[in-house]
């Protein structure tokens, strides 16, 4: 049964697809299977080579709006262009192999009402598609730009819920393997941490699969350190020193996986 919030505002899931015919159709029906009651689902299919868009197409749901962009141009350009079709209040993202719990939205938009928040981010459970275990990431219920320059991007983009009724629609620049890190240093720089909100529940399965572009680890952390010098503007000394701060915490974290066992949902 659906939940019908007070006062509730339609929420538009973009999803940005690339030859993601496994996993798209299980990203979708988390979405369809929410609790929440207002939504639509704009997926923007960045010229996929498989069947993606032949699979979107089969699901007959007038939720539902598929854009097949003619050439491949990048995922920050697949998002802008959902972005710029989407009507709702709150936009909120999806990659395209991950995929959210029931409530998601519900528990998350109740939230951001409830503590006046324009932005949210949920704990997430972290699966490797070639391993058997699962990890949960815990995230901060208050942090600003500068705990992202020395934590690295801890906001998982599946998990992301902003108000664009009060920030408007926000595009992000074409910024290989991270546009997502640039658009939250960006936007916190712009409003106060009482604005952002961690919403420290497990709502969200990020997978994490051989050759997908969060898989590129070291190729990333060299974008990171071009967002820190292109788009934060900071010298070079200071870029470094976040950039091995950051390296810093990443090895501490898989050393911690390695020695200790995986937890487990439920």
């Amino acid at each position: 049964m659906c939940v019908n919030l007070e006062q509730t505002d339609k929420v538009s899931v973009v999803i940005a697809s690339y030859n993601s015919s496994a996993y798209i159709t299980r990203a979708i029906h988390s979405v369809l299977s929410q609790n929440y009651a207002d939504i639509e689902i704009i997926i923007a299919d960045d010229a996929s080579t498989d069947n993606t868009c032949a699979l979107v197409s089969q699901l007959d749901d007038p939720r539902i709006k598929l854009i097949c962009l003619p050439a491949h141009r990048g995922q920050a350009t697949a998002r802008n262009t959902a972005i710029r079709a989407a009507t709702g209040r709150y936009i909120a993202f999806l990659d395209s192999d991950d995929y959210w719990l029931s409530d998601k939205l519900t528990v998350q938009i109740r939230n951001m009402k409830a503590r006046r928040a324009v932005f949210s981010h949920t704990n997430y459970w972290i699966k490797w598609e070639d391993e058997d275990s699962e990890t949960l990431f815990e995230v901060p219920e208050k942090i600003n730009s500068d705990y992202l320059l020395t934590h690295g991007n801890i906001i998982n983009t599946s998990s992301v819920v902003y108000d664009a009724g009060i920030l408007g629609k926000i595009y992000m620049p074409c910024f290989p393997l991270a546009e997502d890190y640039a658009t939250w240093l960006t936007l916190l720089n712009q409003f106060s941490c009482r604005s952002v909100l961690g919403v420290c529940r497990n709502l969200t399965y990020r997978i994490r699969r051989p050759g997908s572009l969060s898989s590129r680890w070291v190729i990333m952390r060299w974008f990171h350190l071009k967002v820190y010098l292109d788009i934060k503007k900071l010298s070079l000394m200071r870029s470094l020193y976040c950039f091995f701060i950051v390296q810093l915490r990443s090895i501490y974290k898989r050393v911690e996986k390695i020695i200790s066992p995986s937890r487990r949902a439920g």
